[in-house]
């Protein structure tokens, strides 16, 4: 079965800078097929302890969450099997 704890995202740039870091209050995240959530619903609903969701780290590139590891990835950047750069994320047990 599929799981989050290895996401792909295809992007046009070769060397992607992204940052991993603690969600910010009221933050969302581009969630495919429904728009953007909050990130504290995404956690909430994913079962994430309330005591767990301030320190759960996020995914951001150009400026845009785009994974919640271990439970969610954003609609952007899909892997479509074009000619661009695929980028592999895997996430341990946190």
């Amino acid at each position: 079965s599929f799981s989050f704890d290895c996401m792909g995202f295809q992007l046009e740039v070769s060397d992607p800078a992204f940052v991993l870091r603690t969600f910010e209050t009221g933050e969302t995240m581009h969630v495919a097929n429904t728009g953007h959530r909050k990130i504290s619903d995404i956690l909430s609903e994913a079962g994430i302890p309330k005591h767990r969701r301030a320190y759960w780290p996020v995914v951001v590139f150009e400026g845009q969450v785009i994974a919640i590891p271990l439970v969610k990835r954003s609609g952007l950047y899909p892997v479509t099997g074009e000619d661009s750069v695929v980028i592999w994320l895997n996430a341990d047990k946190l």
